[in-house]
């Protein structure tokens, strides 16, 4: 459904995900089937999980991008974008273009760019093929196979865990399916819980995804986890502000969060030293290697970028403050999308993207917080100050989804 606004109302019937009936399935498996195959991008098409060593195997997300656009193409019609995507990529390629005469020319962050695009430009055309309602339902139902996936992988993987709280050190070592290793993978988990906000599975998912990211050690899941709450609040108060219900009663939230919290307790009393790194991981911010190597980072970036104002390019932030520093690194990224924005396109390619962020919080704002998927695309910007390494195509596709969704002819929309 959609407010006033614009704004999608997550209301979908609580014991099921979607509604596969009549038309519009097709869209409903398409969302569902993207979702999934980007959040397990480490997935090969043989079905098991790419090492660190091998990123130029074949994914499964690069057969059904490729599948997307067969279909949009044999479609013949693809939807209009909005003016703020058209403005953050042409900036950002128009000024990395011209910074590659003086520091050469990458390769990867052109296909993640082209991905990207794609990615939104699918998320528009598809959101005006569909009801929010289905699309809403598709994306918990991605996101509920995703986390149900890293969960039996945990099981399978229960060694790892131990000998990690046996001497916790960093974050345990085991295949993920999300690039980046065991912290990415535990914040992308962490953010999907934005999509169950306004439905009576948000509470179980989000103390699973906070289950989660205590095992993997992940400070930012945890923060995602406590943003998804806050958005949960927002758009509770908002509801009540304006004489709307909302769903699901106190007992059954009582009930379900103390018998969670009976579980985690179990966990608790059995792993409790081990679990201990976590909150030793919060108090030692700015001491421990997790803060230094970003603080590094940070400084070397800022240096880099008064060395070239202009920005040296999308990829080079990393060679540049190598060769800044006369040392190398190990990262693949600044650990600060707004500073990577700024190292490598300069002020204009850190002013459209914080543009960018403040259109998509306008609209949020607009639609009395309501929107679960702005709210993930606003939980994702908040969060790159202190993670994610950028050229993320499900962020994109997830915006453009909800751009098309409130674009649908068939539907009122005014954002």
């Amino acid at each position: 459904m959609l407010d006033g606004a614009g704004a999608l109302q997550p209301s979908l019937p609580l014991h099921r995900f979607g509604d596969l009936k009549g038309q519009g399935w097709l869209p409903y498996v398409a969302i569902t089937a993207t979702v999934l195959a980007l959040s397990c991008a480490m997935v090969t098409v043989t079905g098991t999980i790419a090492g660190r060593d091998d990123p130029s195997s074949l994914k499964l997300n690069h057969l059904v991008l490729a599948a997307l656009g067969i279909c949009l193409l044999v479609r013949g019609r693809i939807a209009r974008v909005r003016p703020e995507m058209v403005a953050y990529f042409v900036v950002t390629l128009s000024c990395s273009f011209l910074a590659t005469f003086a520091f050469g020319v990458q390769t990867r962050p052109i296909i993640t760019a082209v991905m990207m695009i794609f990615a939104g430009v699918s998320g528009v055309t598809i959101g005006t093929l569909t009801a929010p309602r289905r699309a809403i339902g598709a994306l918990r139902l991605a996101s509920t196979c995703f986390i149900a996936a890293v969960v039996v992988k945990a099981i399978v993987n229960a060694d790892a865990f131990i000998r990690f709280f046996a001497n916790p050190q960093g974050h345990p070592i085991l295949p993920t399916f999300s690039v980046g290793g065991a912290n990415l993978e535990a914040t992308w988990v962490a953010l999907a819980a934005v999509f169950f906000v306004g439905s009576a599975w948000f509470l179980p998912y989000a103390v699973l995804a906070l289950a989660i990211s205590l095992l993997y050690a992940s400070r930012v899941g945890v923060i995602i986890v406590v943003l998804a709450l806050l958005v949960g609040v927002a758009r509770s108060a908002a509801a009540r502000r304006h004489g709307e219900r909302t769903r699901g009663s106190m007992l059954r939230k009582v009930v379900v969060v103390g018998a969670l919290a009976g579980v985690c307790s179990v966990i608790i009393a059995e792993y409790g030293d081990g679990l201990s790194y976590v909150v030793q991981r919060f108090q030692s911010i700015g001491d421990e290697p997790g803060s230094v190597s970003r603080l590094s980072l940070w400084g070397g970036g800022v240096d880099v970028f008064v060395r070239h104002p202009l920005g040296v390019g999308q990829g080079n932030a990393l060679p540049a403050l190598e060769r800044e520093i006369g040392a190398d690194v190990v990262e693949n990224n600044l650990h600060n999308l707004y500073l990577q924005h700024l190292v490598e396109t300069g002020l204009p390619g850190l002013a459209v993207y914080i543009a960018f962020g403040l259109v998509t919080w306008w609209r949020f704002a607009r639609g009395r917080y309501q929107d679960p998927l702005l709210a993930y695309v606003l939980c994702y910007l908040i969060i790159s100050s202190i993670q994610f390494s950028g050229g993320d195509p499900i962020v994109w596709f997830v915006w453009g989804l909800q751009s098309g969704l409130v674009a649908n002819p068939d539907l009122p929309s005014s954002a």
